[in-house]
C-alpha cells in the first residue's frame, strides 16, 4: 500500500531549478530549524517559494533537508503528519520533534516508496554479485574487464557518495585519495561479472539523488535505506550482517595472512584503470584548496632557496678562478672563511 505514493527523492541543491507542479502533483519539503532542532513538513507546488518564506524570517536559521516529489503531495503530507503524530509540537502546525530514530524511519519510508527499477533474476544471474565490506579492498585481487568491482565510496567532507566501477580497488582508491586529499573510503564493494551493467542499474536507480543534474554524474546523496538496498542487491532479502557465509567471505580471518592476489603481469602493464574505468572527477572542496595553496608556498620557498645557493656557488667559482673584481673579492671573503672552517672540520 505504501508504494502508491511513487515518491522521487530530489537533491536539495536542485531546489532553485525545480519547475512548478499542478495539483495533485507537487513537492513535500522537510525543513530543519537549526536553533530548536525541530522539523517542518509541508507540501508546496514550488519548493523555493516555501524556503524563501522561512528564510525571510531568519536567513541562517532554517535548512532544507528533504525534497520529495509525489503524484499526490497533499495526501503524502497528511500521511507523514499522521505517521509522526506523537512527535507533533503542540500549537505549531506542521512542526515535529524528530530524533535520529525517526529520521532513519523516514529514510526507510522514502526508499520503500521511491519509484523502483526492478532487476530481473536473469540479470542477477548474469552479474553473479558477491558482497564485500568496504574495508576489505586491500585483499581483493585485480580482475579483467568486464569482470570487476562496483563500489560505493563516501567523501567525508561533502557527505556524498560515489558509485563507480574498477578492476583493481586498491589502485583506484589511491587515485581518488590523491584527488580528494585522502578523505574518502569505500562503504560497499560488489564483485560482478558485468560491472558496466551493474553500475548503469545503480545510476538509474538513484538518478533523482544525483548531486548535479548531469546524466553521467556519479555523485549521489544517499541515506541509510539506500545503502541497505545496495547491500541487499548482492546478499538477497536478508541483511549482509545476517548472512554468515557472505560475512566470512568479506572479512579476513584473524591470525592468518590475507589471500595473495593473483595478478596477470601482461595485463598489469596496461593502464586499464585509467582508460576503461570511470574517470569521474572528485568534487573540489575548501580543504583541498588549502592543501594546494600550502603546496604552492612550499614549492616557492624551495625555488627561492635553490636560487640563493646557485648565486653563492657561482660567486665562489668566479673568485676562485680570479675572474672577479675587487668588490666581489671583498664580498666573497666571508664565504671563503666559512668554507675553510667547514673543510677544516
Amino acid at each position: 500500500m505504501q508504494t502508491r505514493w511513487k515518491i522521487s527523492n530530489i537533491p536539495v541543491n536542485r531546489c532553485e531549478r525545480l519547475p512548478s507542479l499542478r495539483s495533485p502533483k507537487g513537492y513535500v519539503c522537510i525543513l530543519h530549524d537549526l536553533k530548536t532542532g525541530n522539523y517542518f513538513i509541508e507540501s508546496a507546488d514550488l519548493p523555493r517559494s516555501l524556503i524563501k518564506f522561512w528564510r525571510n524570517k531568519s536567513p541562517k536559521r532554517y535548512k532544507l533537508v528533504r525534497i520529495l516529489r509525489a503524484d499526490e503531495a497533499v495526501r503524502l503530507r497528511k500521511h507523514l503528519h499522521q505517521r509522526y503524530k506523537k512527535f507533533w509540537i503542540r500549537n505549531h502546525r506542521g512542526w515535529f520533534r524528530l530524533d535520529s530514530a525517526q529520521l532513519r524511519d523516514l529514510d526507510q519510508f522514502i526508499a520503500r516508496c521511491s519509484r523502483h527499477i526492478d532487476v530481473s533474476s536473469e540479470q542477477l544471474e548474469r552479474w553473479n554479485l558477491k558482497y564485500f565490506a568496504g574495508g576489505f579492498y586491500k585483499h581483493l585481487p585485480k580482475q579483467r574487464l568486464p569482470s570487476g568491482y562496483v563500489y560505493v565510496l563516501k567523501d567525508h567532507y561533502t557527505e556524498d557518495y560515489k558509485i563507480g566501477y574498477t578492476s583493481h580497488p586498491l589502485k583506484r582508491i589511491k587515485y581518488l585519495e590523491e584527488k580528494a586529499s585522502g578523505d574518502v573510503e569505500y562503504v560497499h564493494i560488489l564483485q560482478s561479472e558485468r560491472v558496466k551493467e551493474t553500475e548503469a542499474y545503480l545510476h538509474k536507480r538513484f538518478q533523482t539523488s544525483r548531486t548535479r543534474p548531469y546524466k553521467n554524474w556519479e555523485w549521489f546523496q544517499l541515506g541509510d535505506a539506500h545503502l541497505q538496498e545496495i547491500k541487499q542487491l548482492a546478499t538477497g532479502p536478508r541483511d549482509a550482517e545476517e548472512a554468515p557465509a557472505q560475512r566470512r567471505a568479506a572479512e579476513p580471518q584473524r591470525g592468518h595472512a590475507p589471500p595473495r592476489p593473483t595478478q596477470n603481469h601482461s595485463v598489469e602493464r596496461r593502464r586499464a584503470t585509467n582508460t576503461s574505468e570511470d574517470t569521474q572527477p572528485v568534487a573540489t572542496t575548501r580543504g583541498r584548496e588549502r592543501s594546494s595553496s600550502r603546496a604552492r608556498r612550499i614549492r616557492g620557498l624551495s625555488i627561492w632557496i635553490s636560487t640563493v645557493l646557485i648565486v653563492v656557488v657561482l660567486l665562489y667559482i668566479a673568485i676562485m678562478t680570479q675572474e672577479g673584481n675587487s668588490a666581489l673579492q671583498t664580498l666573497a671573503n666571508p664565504i671563503q672563511t666559512a668554507v675553510a672552517v667547514l673543510t677544516s672540520r
